[in-house]
């Protein structure tokens, strides 16, 4: 009898495991660092005031981002 996952391949490895997915949890620090560098490019037209403030914003966001995933990778089971 022929198996329905060839190989191993497929959701089910051969001692029955499943492989859990792990997805970051919610956040608006994306929007805000998107917002920051849309501010920082409207500001080389406008006035440079604007790339500085849109640049520190988008250093902190991305600080902050990095930051958060790097916590939540710590959280993840050390099974391998």
């Amino acid at each position: 009898m022929a198996s329905p996952t060839p190989h191993g391949r497929g959701p089910h490895r051969g001692n029955g495991a499943r492989e859990q997915i792990h997805l970051p949890g919610n956040t608006l620090l994306p929007l805000y660092t998107a917002l920051g560098i849309t501010l920082a490019l409207m500001g080389l037209i406008l006035s440079w005031p604007f790339v500085a403030v849109g640049g520190a914003i988008t250093a902190l966001c991305v600080y902050f981002w990095i930051k958060a995933a790097g916590q939540d990778y710590e959280r993840l089971p050390r099974e391998r």
